[in-house]
């Protein structure tokens, strides 16, 4: 094989890999999360009421926040970057909206999965 026969190969190669890096960083780079407000604990006979309000995701890596609202039902879901991230919420409902509820762990999005997450307000 000839050296220039053997360049073209090496540069066909080199573009084929940097094509397929290239799409990685794609919008296609997008996860899914979602999960419920709930409230847990209290007086309440009822186990993890569903709680509207807000939940915000926040990137572990670039502290970008993106937040939505939640209804009655307490059902959210929110499309992010594929990365890291905590989640927090409010509920007028807890503590009028000034106590923060959290997720019971950080989770991190891959491309093109949906994780669930639920949002816990520890209720007194």
């Amino acid at each position: 094989m000839n050296v220039h026969r053997r360049i073209g190969l090496v540069v066909a190669g080199a573009l084929g890999l940097i094509l397929s890096l290239s799409s990685c960083t794609s919008a296609g780079a997008e996860g899914t999360i979602s999960g419920r407000l709930l409230a847990v604990g209290g007086p309440s006979d009822i186990p993890n009421r569903p709680m509207p309000g807000t939940v915000t995701v926040t990137n572990t890596n670039t502290q970008r926040q993106q937040s939505v609202s939640v209804g009655a039902d307490g059902q959210y879901s929110v499309s992010v970057a594929a990365g890291g991230y905590t989640l927090t919420g409010a509920s007028p409902l807890f503590g009028d909206g000034t106590y923060t509820c959290r997720s019971e762990q950080p989770v991190r999005v891959t491309a093109a999965t949906a994780s669930s997450v639920d949002v816990i307000c520890l209720m007194p």
